[in-house]
């Protein structure tokens, strides 16, 4: 059965999942939009949802010039869409959490901080902005990409043993594993969790196709946002290792098949992405240490 078909069976598909509802403060919020003073004053009646979101504004992925040290600031800083992907980004570690075995969910975390990071050093490399495209949600996607894997743990605990000999075999796809196995998959949840949460619409296209190699390969009809975002999320997974972290392998198998198109799309060459990859690392670095402290 075809990723198309399964999102047109979107109430069959999500029973006996627990998807979370996009976190109440978002309603709030639209009603005094844009007014920065009354949206600021709601989110710090929350002093441990102000200093994530602040933690998030001032990492090394979004890469801010100078230190922010106040909510109102970063909302007149950055802007209405921007803010609210970081308080997106804030709230959806701690939503997740709560749902599956943590001790599973730490190479998955790590992995995912690494993937981020590297979107937004992409992000701000190659100069998104020409594509209207800001770091926030380039750093969203790498965030959010994988947010369905936590959903299919909750409803099922051997779900990353199952996965795992698709990173290492190569000779079937993760999605047409999860599929197989589950009846359904995480690019799947993860489009509607972030339908759900309101984030922007062509981050949840993203999330829905990341694993279709045939779009993959032909990344060049797409339209160009979702393109980019989507060429940029296959680099991220390579240079953050996610195909190692999940599968115990030191290759990823779709970026053997993929990268020259890739990569191509992107005005790389070889050598180019050697480099991109070098500049960013210490972004990464830097993130993995960030959110480690307190």
């Amino acid at each position: 059965m075809t990723e198309n078909v399964r999102l047109d069976q979107a109430e069959d598909i999500l029973k006996g999942f627990k998807l979370p509802p996009q976190p109440t403060i978002f309603a709030e919020l639209k009603k005094v939009a844009p007014d920065i003073g009354k949206m600021a004053h709601i989110v710090e009646r929350d002093p441990a949802l102000a200093a994530s979101i602040l933690k998030v504004v001032n990492s090394p992925a979004i890469g801010m010039a100078n230190k922010v040290t106040s909510i109102k600031h970063a909302m007149s800083l950055l802007g209405l869409r921007s803010i609210m992907n970081i308080i997106n980004a804030a709230f959806v570690k701690r939503t997740i959490s709560g749902f599956a075995n943590m001790d599973q969910l730490n190479n998955f975390w790590y992995s995912t901080t690494k993937i981020a990071a590297a979107m937004g050093a992409i992000a701000r490399h190659m100069n998104f902005k020409q594509y209207d495209i800001s770091v926030d949600d380039a750093y969203c996607l790498g965030l959010f990409h994988n947010v369905g894997m936590p959903m299919m743990l909750d409803k099922y605990e051997d779900y990353f043993q199952r996965i795992r000999p698709t990173y290492q075999k190569g000779n079937i796809g993760l999605v047409e594993a999860e599929n197989h196995f589950f009846g359904t998959n995480h690019t799947v949840l993860g489009f509607y969790m972030t339908k759900g949460w309101g984030l922007p619409k062509v981050i949840g296209d993203v999330i829905k196709i990341h694993h279709n190699l045939e779009l993959i390969g032909n990344v060049d009809t797409l339209d160009e946002k979702t393109g980019v975002l989507l060429a940029a999320l296959k680099m991220a997974e390579q240079i953050g290792g996610e195909a190692e972290e999940f599968g115990g392998v030191d290759y990823n198998v779709e970026w053997v098949e993929m990268s020259s198109t890739i990569t191509s799309f992107m005005g790389l060459s070889v050598h180019d992405f050697f480099d991109l990859e070098d500049a960013i690392f210490d972004t990464i670095e830097a993130e993995l240490e960030a959110s480690n402290q307190n």
